[in-house]
Parts: C-alpha cells; structure tokens; sequence
C-alpha cells in the first residue's frame, strides 16, 4: 500500500501583536470591515504565522497577492 508518513507538532502556542485593523487591512490590501473582530494573533506550533480572521468567504475570494 501506499506509504503512511506522522508528524508532531507542539501544542500551539497564542501571542498577541500590536497590529490593529487598519495596520492589518492595509496589509493584505482590503477594507478594515472585510477584517472580523477577533484580535491579529501570531499562532506557531513551531513556525510562527500571522493570523487574521476575514468576515467572510467572499472577502477571503476577493484579496489578491
């Protein structure tokens, strides 16, 4: 059969950042109410990410790299 790979990850781990919405929005280049109201979090099970919570799909299908 096909191979079978695993892989550990550490617990993820929350931090907070300073970048508001109008920093975050001007960043990926949207409108700050595309942006949802949770707080811009770096979440990293190892390799640290910047994350942002969009409002919708459709505001997700809009950016552009």
């Amino acid at each position: 059969g096909p191979p079978i790979y695993w892989m550990t990850q550490a617990s993820p781990q929350f931090r907070n950042t300073a970048i508001g919405p109008g920093e975050m929005s001007a960043l990926l280049g949207c409108d700050a109410n595309m942006l949802a109201a949770m707080p811009v979090e770096v979440v990293s099970t190892g390799i640290p990410w910047l994350i942002a919570e969009l409002r919708s799909v459709a505001a997700l299908a809009s950016l552009r790299p």
